[in-house]
């Protein structure tokens, strides 16, 4: 049994290896791309034409340094696709496990992982190529929050279904008023 749990643990180890091995050997061949299409612009229908399912923009950012090469492993969240956004020493960090400051609803602050946000978080966090600060994500919330509004219902002494007007109990309407109901109905 002991064999086995080891021969499980050495499958981890050698696909860890060759993962990393394959993420270098990547990265070398998206910076001979970027080298190829600086030298000549013509290359990059070339290598499209060789290699048509690739995603080419994903190539060039990884040979440009400005995508880490392990977040073109992760599947394509709206998450990702903000953290690919963002400085290349910023994705850095966030690979490596670095957890960032999300204000709360209560103004508590939270450690979170940007990979794991919600779509309302993430739309609190991220300004584009960067990250808010915990004072503009409050100025955020504020801007954002949802305006209370006033039910129309509450507001009117009658209403108009149809043909019909269905008043409200209690309601004491003017002549200019009732002028204005019947031009409504």
């Amino acid at each position: 049994m002991n064999s086995t749990k080891l021969q499980k643990q050495d499958y981890i180890e050698m696909f860890n290896e060759a993962l990393e091995a394959g993420v270098a050997k990547f990265v070398e061949a998206a910076r001979i791309y970027v080298k190829a299409i600086d030298e000549d612009a013509a290359w990059r229908l070339k290598f499209y034409q060789a290699q048509p399912k690739i995603s080419w923009h994903i190539i060039e950012e990884v040979g440009r340094g400005t995508m880490h090469p392990e977040l073109m492993l992760e599947s394509s969240t709206a998450n990702i696709t903000a953290i690919r956004r963002l400085p290349m020493s910023m994705q850095r960090e966030i690979v490596e496990g670095k957890k960032y400051d999300l204000l709360t609803e209560g103004n508590d602050v939270l450690k979170v992982d940007l990979r794991q946000l919600t779509t309302g978080q993430r739309k609190q966090m991220f300004n584009g190529s960067s990250l808010r600060t915990l004072a503009e994500q409050k100025t955020w919330r504020e801007a954002n929050r949802p305006l209370a509004t006033e039910n129309p219902l509450d507001t009117m002494p009658y209403i108009i279904k149809g043909n019909k007007v269905y008043f409200r109990k209690g309601t004491v309407l003017s002549k200019v008023e009732i002028k204005n109901l019947l031009m409504e109905i």
